[in-house]
């Protein structure tokens, strides 16, 4: 199956539409806004930049849901509970998390955050977040990404089953870095094709639009003791057979929307593939159905979710040369 990006642009904007407070970006008809940001490390005393981040995301008004892609904490079960409280006011309709390196707690090794995978259906795409699963053992610490079986049984469930819609996995860790990939690299050999793997864990920006399975590795910078403050947000936004979505950064200590990376992306929507892959879409209808009944009651009345168990050619004006496959954070 071929990659199911029909359509790749990263946005030029002439000069005359800056101005020294940045964009002026809004929310679209009928678009869904999610605000995607990574490696706050929040520490008891040391909470001032994910909160500033917050405050930022509330003053814009347009986000609906949110995913931090871990190290939400920073090795401490004392995080949680200024974790929890900010996070408490933030002004969305629900927010996820990844677990990451650093969401584990040095002394017991256990998580701060209850383990949390899962697969959410967001305008005819499937997020599918995945959470790594050891930062300490004996006071050993893990940085790569470490899944255990019942989490990559679950994951090669999710990435077949949904093969017929565009795919976009949030992590903490790039795909390399995972202790599963050599095994989860064969799902791309077969008829499985990711689109966007969004991840956090490098504390910068690192692009790789076509990486060597076909995939676009989007590594978000951070908001963090480097004092980056920036993040990305999706506009996600049904058009007939297809799905457009726009990926802008921002600057939440200056409240400016960032030149680069900025891009938008058009896919086609699963009825339309299926079609085109020879899938009868009554057949799947009822499934689909379903999905889509269980995120809308898993939403209803939530705040945030604390699971136990559920689950490019970059344009040439923004390129970075790493050695991503050597990266270690």
């Amino acid at each position: 199956m071929g990659s199911k990006i029909i359509m790749v642009a990263a946005a030029v904007v002439a000069a005359c539409a800056f101005a020294a407070t940045g964009f002026i970006v809004t929310r679209g008809d009928g678009e869904q806004v999610w605000w995607v940001f990574t490696d706050p490390h929040v520490f008891p005393g040391d909470e001032r930049y994910l909160r500033t981040a917050i405050e930022d995301v509330n003053r814009l008004q347009i986000a609906d849901y949110a995913i931090c892609l871990g190290d939400l904490a920073n090795d401490s079960h004392r995080s949680f509970p200024p974790i929890a409280g900010m996070m408490e006011n933030l002004k969305v309709r629900g927010w996820y998390y990844v677990l990451g390196n650093h969401d584990f707690d040095r002394d017991t090794g256990e998580a701060v955050l209850p383990l949390s995978y899962r697969g959410i259906d967001v305008a005819g795409i499937r997020f599918v977040l995945i959470s790594d699963e050891k930062g300490w053992e004996n006071y050993v610490h893990y940085g790569g990404g470490v899944m255990g079986d019942e989490q990559f049984d679950w994951l090669w469930a999710e990435l077949h089953t949904n093969r017929d819609k565009p795919i976009f996995i949030f992590s903490h860790q790039p795909y390399y870095q995972w202790n599963v990939w050599p095994k989860l690299q064969t799902a791309f050999e077969g008829d499985v094709v990711v689109d966007v793997w969004f991840h956090g864990h490098l504390h910068r920006w690192v692009l790789v639009e076509n990486t060597p399975y076909g995939f676009m590795s989007f590594g978000v910078n951070s908001i963090d003791w480097n004092k980056q403050y920036e993040s990305i947000f999706l506009f996600v936004k049904p058009k007939g057979g297809e799905v457009e979505v726009e990926i802008r950064a921002r600057n939440h200590l200056e409240g400016v929307w960032l030149e680069e990376p900025h891009y938008k992306l058009t896919f086609e929507t699963s009825k339309t593939r299926a079609a085109s892959m020879g899938l009868n879409p009554l057949t799947a209808a009822p499934m689909l159905a379903a999905m889509l009944l269980i995120f809308s009651w898993s939403l209803a009345g939530k705040k945030y979710f604390f699971p136990s168990k559920t689950f490019i050619k970059v344009g040439p004006h923004l390129l970075w040369e790493v050695d991503y496959e050597n990266e270690k954070s």
